[in-house]
């Protein structure tokens, strides 16, 4: 098959060519290294040596999505090791937004995260999508999760399209099981 980014095939694309044609994609559990601070990788992503530069960079970030993404969290000098589940979470968000991605894919937004941090996620990923800067793609377990924050969804039955889901005011969860579980 064909993989198309706004209309160009990226199929083939090696890492370095995808991340330059606005691809960008935050992993399952936030995987970040442990012993670097949440101010150390925020600065390795931006490729910045000072904290002014780096301040710059988030500043032009928001700017871009339209919201204070980072609040005073860049600041920290926690190290990876001592953030919680949703903590690492934001964190890997907050990398890959760094780089204003014109499509950004989150995997297993939920994996692991309790209810709170569950929740804030969702709340972090509805004001992305709201700005309507960035496509979302998301994959995702959850489906009541992500029917919260989707237009459509897409169930994959071995790695092909099976069904299709608008998520509109037709749309209920007892259609979606009937159709899956039939």
């Amino acid at each position: 098959g064909i993989v198309k980014l706004h209309d160009t095939d990226v199929s083939g694309f090696a890492p370095v060519r995808l991340h330059k044609a606005g691809l960008a994609m935050a992993m399952q559990g936030g995987r970040i290294f442990q012993g670097m601070t949440v101010k150390e990788h925020l600065m390795l992503i931006a490729g910045v040596k000072s904290e002014k530069a780096l301040k710059s960079a988030i500043r032009d970030a928001e700017n871009h999505f339209g919201f204070a993404i980072f609040a005073d969290e860049w600041k920290s000098d926690r190290k990876g090791s001592y953030l919680s589940g949703g903590e690492k979470q934001k964190l890997a968000f907050m990398m890959t937004l760094l780089h204003k991605p014109k499509l950004l894919i989150l995997d297993e937004v939920s994996a692991g995260l309790s209810p709170l941090a569950l929740q804030q996620t969702a709340s972090f990923v509805s004001q992305i999508r709201a700005g309507r800067k960035t496509s979302l793609m998301i994959i995702e377990q959850n489906i009541s999760l992500a029917s919260q924050l989707c237009d459509r969804l897409l169930l994959l039955e071995r790695g092909v399209i099976d069904q299709e889901f608008r998520i509109d005011e037709n749309f209920s969860f007892e259609n979606l099981n009937e159709s899956i579980f039939n």
